[in-house]
């Protein structure tokens, strides 16, 4: 459902129009980006119509060294030995989370793909916790589209930043979120599990700087 006359109260997350994309397969009048909030009636259906699922045939293997010097994390990206297929389902504005805000990207009235945020105040950063786009409508520049208008409120209010959080497994958003221009800003080897090294699902933080 719409919000009454298609606006939102102001806020930090408030509407922004999306910015056109260079890749040529996506029309600028096509996708229709809006700001999704948790009462909104479209909130419950979003897990049956985007699944967060990939597939990926290269990890990011993370090894630890230590030397009279110091210590050392090296990411080695390697081919698995098969396809590795993952998938989770989209768990839209937990409870947890400080007034988090969406972003839906509509084709038709119909969901194709949703990005979470929310403001980390402290340390001026928006954090995005969800990021995905329907399998079927993936390679069209919808992510990036999503991504951008992320990037676009953030500098609105003056966030030093956007990161978001990626598992070593995950090859195929790492390469996404790199070629966005996100870089490595850490690694948690221990965040779900004390095997996360040998499971090969080692949480990755990549980000991109914003304003000074």
């Amino acid at each position: 459902m719409n919000p009454p006359n298609g606006r939102l109260p102001r806020g930090w997350a408030d509407t922004f129009p999306a910015r056109r994309s260079s890749i040529p397969n996506v029309d600028a009048h096509e996708v229709v980006i809006r700001t999704l909030s948790p009462g909104d009636d479209l909130v419950s259906s979003l897990p049956d119509l985007l699944r967060a699922d990939f597939e990926s045939e290269f990890v990011y293997d993370v090894e630890a060294r230590e030397t009279a010097a110091g210590f050392a994390w090296t990411l080695i990206r390697r081919p698995l030995a098969k396809t590795l297929k993952s998938g989770e389902i989209l768990r839209p504005f937990q409870p947890w989370l400080q007034d988090p805000r969406g972003y839906v990207a509509m084709i038709r009235g119909e969901p194709v793909g949703y990005a979470e945020t929310t403001l980390e105040q402290h340390r001026n950063l928006v954090r995005v916790w969800n990021l995905v786009v329907k399998r079927e409508q993936r390679r069209r520049g919808i992510g990036a589209r999503l991504l951008a208008t992320v990037e676009q409120a953030a500098r609105h209010f003056r966030s030093r930043g956007v990161f978001i959080e990626a598992l070593s497994c995950n090859d195929p958003g790492i390469q996404f979120l790199r070629k966005q221009g996100y870089e490595f800003w850490g690694l948690n080897t221990s965040a779900r599990s004390n095997q996360d090294v040998q499971n090969k699902a080692v949480v990755l933080w990549l980000g991109k700087k914003l304003n000074p």
